[in-house]
């Protein structure tokens, strides 16, 4: 799973950082889960309520040498819903 953070997705639609951290405040995203101060969402989430698929040359861009923007979660799925994010923001 990969978590991303508001100013990654500001980048990725082109869109103001303040737009981002509404749209996650607000759920559209699906479920946050802060660190550090900062809110993360699912990627793959992010992707389908906005009806777009982000390219890896895309998301490496948008990281602009910040590697604190993204997350990744290596899930096991021995659980059912053990590898969402419901279960890691429950």
């Amino acid at each position: 799973m990969i978590l991303v953070s508001g100013p990654l997705i500001a980048q990725l639609c082109h869109r103001t950082r303040k737009w981002a951290h509404e749209a996650i405040s607000n759920g559209r995203f699906g479920p946050s889960i802060e660190r550090q101060g900062v809110l993360y969402v699912d990627l793959d989430r992010v992707a389908d309520s906005l009806g777009r698929t982000f390219a890896d040359e895309q998301i490496t861009a948008a990281m602009e040498g910040r590697p604190d923007r993204i997350i990744t979660i290596n899930m096991e799925d021995n659980d059912a819903g053990a590898g969402s994010i419901d279960a890691i923001a429950g």
